[in-house]
């Protein structure tokens, strides 16, 4: 097999990945990017990371293994397939390029990049802790059983939401160090207060010209599916951060306590 033609049959260009924790404003950035006259991103697709447990399980690879294949040619039939239908989806809306976003990839990102054998792009988002914790703790649409494994100890949903970042965005930075420069971070902060300059960044690092719409996301047109709802109440870009101060001091120190090592590396503070 060969593992040398185009990581999409759709452009040249590399394919794009969103990385974040729930609750960090992906589902913003998904619609961001799709209002771009060149980009497609659909709803979180949920398919890839279930589709790597056959590259994660020893049975299944060792079969194919068994059957004549190598993990080489393994990977490349995994891209194949990621890509049949991401380029399907772009083509589908008359774009040249397309963007996934899924929050669990962040828990197969190592793989995916095997898969794209080092030709990808990630674009990873993160929001400060608290107001992440504060997010859980205050979703009505829905209860992320997510976090439900954090909750051993009688945790309520703040504290099981930050501990769920504090895991997540680990896996973040150590992925950050192992592809280096084909990262680039985006602070949601920045994403909301500076947005036109962010988002200017962003398309440099992508390779793709600045589209004043991504600015203006909601005023184009994005297929239904698995997001924050709340990415469709705004018409535009606006700050949404610092929620987690009207906590008590108490709570707050407790719960930034719980993750000062991710904290101190973003630059966060109480």
């Amino acid at each position: 097999m060969d593992s040398t033609h185009n990581m999409s049959e759709l452009s040249e260009k590399p394919p794009i990945f969103v990385l974040g924790c729930d609750r960090s404003g992906t589902s913003l950035l998904r619609r961001i990017f799709n209002a771009h006259r060149n980009l497609a991103c659909p709803t979180e697709t949920k398919f890839i990371f279930q589709f790597v447990k056959v590259y994660e399980t020893y049975q299944s690879l060792q079969g194919l293994k068994n059957m004549g294949y190598s993990e080489r040619d393994v990977l490349d039939e995994m891209r194949t397939f990621i890509c049949r239908f991401l380029d399907g989806y772009a083509e589908k809306h008359k774009k040249k390029r397309w963007v996934e976003k899924t929050t669990h990839n962040v828990n197969c990102a190592e793989i995916l990049d095997k898969i794209f054998d080092g030709k990808v792009l990630y674009v990873a988002i993160v929001r400060h802790g608290l107001d992440v914790a504060h997010s859980f703790e205050t979703l009505t649409h829905d209860k992320f059983t997510v976090i439900d494994k954090y909750r051993t100890d009688g945790a309520g949903d703040a504290l099981a939401g930050l501990r769920h970042w504090v895991v997540m965005n680990r896996k973040i930075i150590a992925f950050k160090e192992h592809v280096n420069n084909r990262l680039c971070l985006v602070k949601y902060e920045d994403l909301t207060t500076r947005s036109e300059e962010v988002l200017r960044e962003i398309c440099r690092f992508i390779d793709e010209p600045w589209d004043p719409n991504m600015l203006r996301y909601n005023q184009q047109e994005h297929d239904a599916g698995w997001e924050d709802p709340n990415a469709r109440s705004f018409e535009e870009i606006i700050p949404n951060s610092g929620k987690y101060k009207y906590w008590p001091q108490t709570v707050q120190r407790r719960l930034f306590e719980e993750g000062r090592e991710i904290f101190a590396y973003y630059g966060y503070e109480l």
